[in-house]
Parts: structure tokens; sequence; C-alpha cells
């Protein structure tokens, strides 16, 4: 009998490696056969030619891409510039797609029964990877700075109320990829604090003096990413030129786009969740909303704590978004990107429809 017992133990997990690796493997060569072959239109040349030459890109200058993706070209040699670097985005969003997996794992294993099943958060990874707005920029260089913002905040959350670190550690780890991707992004990472607030507040660390202070320490660690742009500053391509220290808060600060950003009226800011709305009824279609409010309310009611994690993640991009950008109706195309982290938690609610 323990003979029997310990091979199940290792058949289960030797299976779900298998089935895994199968999808992970499919869905990035999918990727990899709708990649475009050089320069995608938009924002992708600056970024990919930026990121090669090590420069500095359009503000807040995404030091934190441009340094990755110059280490992944060295390993990844063959193909132009542009395709690599599309590739690379392809990479990320399958690592995303594996977060959602542990991240849903996490959720649904409080749930009763089935202990062992890997299709509903196989579901949800997969749900998530098809999206049509996660599809174009999973494709495209530029389409790599917002999955690698998604990247940050999965890690991030999967740390705090995931990953079987002690209360301690979770905090460090947290505060120093939390450094790191306001390097990257910080505005997003912002739109994104309250459901770190919530994780850190189920994480059952403690605060302290002492605490605190390494936490701050671990998290200037990560911001020191930053240094990148003064360093770079007499780069090929360098946006604003940050010799000085007023140019670098120029960029550090988005100053030149700040004026024309903040929200000025209710009916702009109804507008904005609208069009979040009505993107998100085209990419789940009626049928698909409909299950994942199905999912959502079983996980109310089986884990509560997840669920208010998952609902602040979700509200906190569009609401952020709504507030502060000043789009008109003709531009509110530029809301997509931002709106990507908020189709995670749809994602898992919607599979979870199917536990």
């Amino acid at each position: 009998m323990p003979r029997v017992s310990l091979s199940k133990r290792l058949f289960i997990p030797a299976v779900f490696l298998s089935v895994f690796l199968s999808v992970f493997l499919s869905v990035f060569f999918i990727y990899l056969s709708a990649l475009p072959p050089a320069v995608y239109h938009g924002d992708s040349g600056e970024t990919a030619a930026v990121s090669f030459t090590l420069g500095i890109q359009h503000p807040p200058g995404y030091p934190v891409y441009s340094l990755f993706g110059k280490l992944f070209l060295s390993v990844l040699a063959s193909g132009s510039v542009a395709f690599r670097f599309s590739v690379l985005s392809a990479f990320i969003c399958c690592i995303n797609m594996f977060l959602i997996y542990k991240i849903s794992s996490s959720v649904f294993s409080s749930f009763p029964g089935k202990k062992n099943s890997f299709i509903a958060p196989l579901i949800a990874a997969l749900s998530f990877a098809f999206l049509p707005s996660v599809w174009e920029n999973a494709i495209t260089p530029k389409g790599g700075i917002y999955m690698l913002n998604i990247f940050f905040s999965l890690l991030i959350i999967y740390t705090l109320s995931f990953s079987r670190l002690n209360a301690g550690k979770k905090i460090y780890m947290a505060s120093f990829l939390f450094g790191i991707s306001c390097s990257h992004h910080y505005m997003s990472q912002m739109a994104a604090f309250p459901a770190y607030a919530v994780a850190f507040l189920f994480s059952g660390a403690k605060f302290s003096i002492r605490g605190i202070i390494t936490a701050f320490i671990f998290f200037i660690l990560g911001l020191s990413f930053y240094l990148y742009i003064p360093i770079r500053s007499g780069s090929l391509f360098n946006w604003g030129s940050p010799v000085t220290i007023e140019s670098f808060f120029f960029i550090l600060s988005r100053a030149q786009y700040t004026a024309s950003e903040i929200s000025r009226s209710l009916h702009g800011s109804f507008s904005r969740l609208l069009y979040f709305s009505e993107n998100l009824s085209s990419a789940f279609f009626h049928a698909g909303l409909i299950a994942a409010a199905a999912g959502a309310f079983i996980i109310s009611v089986l884990n509560r704590r997840a669920f208010l994690l998952l609902s602040v993640f979700l509200l906190m991009f569009p609401l952020s978004a709504a507030v502060y950008l000043n789009l008109p109706a003709e531009k509110l195309f530029i809301m997509r990107p931002y709106m990507l982290p908020s189709l995670v938690p749809v994602c898992i609610f919607f599979a979870a429809a199917f536990y």
C-alpha cells in the first residue's frame, strides 16, 4: 500500500507537468506563428531600437524593460531586432500564464473536493492568453512593456498571498519587486497598490520599526533601476536628454503628458468606465461574463479573502483610468493596454465556474 500511495503522488505531478508544458509550448508557438516579421506600428519601433541600444524611451523611460530586453536579445541571437523583441513579449505572456495558473490553483485549493484538479486553473491561464487585447500585446515589442507590468503585479500578489515564504520574507521580497515594478511602469503599479495592500493585510505580517526600515531598503534597491536614466543619458536614443536633475525628473514625472491627462469632468470619467465595460463584454461575450459572475459568487462563498483581493485588483485599474485619464472619445483606445491587468481576475472568476 505505501508503494501505491507513493506512485500516485509521483504520477499526478508528472501528468500535470507534462500537460502544462505541452500547453505552455503550444501557446508559445501559436504566438510565434503570429509575430510580425519586422517593425510593427505605434511605439514598437522606438521600444525595440531604444532597448537594443540601451537608450531612454519616452517618459517614464522604462529602464527595467530596456535592460531585460537587452539581456534577452543577447540570448536569442537569431532574427531581426524587432522580431526578437516580439518573441520577448510572447515569452513574458506565457510566463504570466504560469503565474495565473499558480494563483488560480491556490485560490481553488480551498474548494471542497477535486484537490488535484488542474483543469480550472488551466482554463484561467488559457482564457487570458487568447483574449484579443492580450493577444495583440503578446506579439509586439511595445506590448512587452504591458506584459512585463502584468508579470510584476502577478508576482507581487503571488508572493504576498500564496507563496510559502514566512511573513517577513514575503514583505521584503514584495517590497523589492514593487521597487523594480515602479522603475518599470510606476503609474500602473500605483493603481495596483490597493490590491497589494489587501494582500499584505492577509499575509500575516506584523509591523515593526525594524521591519518597516528593512522593507523600505529593499524597495529603494528595486527603485534604483532608475539610475539607468542618468547613466545612459549620453546614449544614441535618449528622450529628453536627462543630463541634469531637472531633465531627469522631467522624464520621471512624465511632465509632458500630465497637463493633458487629468480628468476634468464626471461625464468623461463615466465614458471611460463605459468603454472598459464594453471592452470586457467584447472580450468575454455575454455568456463568458455570466460564467465569470457565477465563478465570482462561488469564490466569494468558498474563499472570501481571495474574492476580496481579486475584486480590488479588478476594479482599481479602470477606476484609476476613469478618474485620471482625460481622453476624448476618439482616443479611448489608449486605455486598453492599461486595462490588461483587470482581465486576470475575470479569467480566474470565469474558470471558477468550471471547477
